[in-house]
């Protein structure tokens, strides 16, 4: 099991949250950005990201365990070492700029990881969530929330 290369190679070329406040899908919803940053924090949210990445981990620790137990791990470690310092240099920009808040970054941070392997993974689950999560990330936006009564509804997007 190794990590998606061409997936951390997309990541670290695109212009990540450039399109913040946009529409999306011809859907937008100005916020402001402290609202935003409420709900990336919220517990609401936080909760249905960590729901989603344990369905991941819960299904290969039982169907897939010699996968799961071997390289979950060592590979979170690597994206922390590889992915994340260079992401964390993109962020800090953006946070001295008022583009985005601490709480936004920490939530990027998460969700990179997240996306990241749950993605190396895909040849043995695949997540719909973190899927749609990669693909807003890498248009440009932000997901910070969820509007509807969960598991039904849908990722709010900056």
């Amino acid at each position: 099991m190794q990590l998606d290369e061409q997936l951390i190679k997309k990541f670290n070329e695109t212009n990540l949250l450039s399109k913040m406040g946009e529409a999306y899908k011809g859907d937008i919803k100005t916020k402001s950005l402290k609202k935003i940053s409420k709900s990336i924090a919220g517990l609401k949210w936080e909760n249905i990201c960590l729901e989603e990445v344990n369905q991941v981990t819960g299904w290969l620790s039982v169907n897939n365990p010699n996968e799961y137990n071997l390289y979950w791990n060592d590979m979170v470690n690597q994206i922390k070492a590889t992915v994340i310092p260079d992401l964390i240099i993109k962020l800090d920009a953006m946070l001295l700029e008022d583009k985005i808040t601490e709480s936004i970054k920490s939530a990027v941070v998460f969700d990179v990881i997240n996306i990241i392997m749950v993605n190396s993974y895909c040849d043995i689950i695949r997540s719909e969530f973190y899927s749609e999560m990669l693909e807003i990330y890498l248009l440009g936006h932000l997901p910070y929330g969820w509007e509807g009564n969960y598991p039904k509804g849908r990722i709010l997007v900056f």
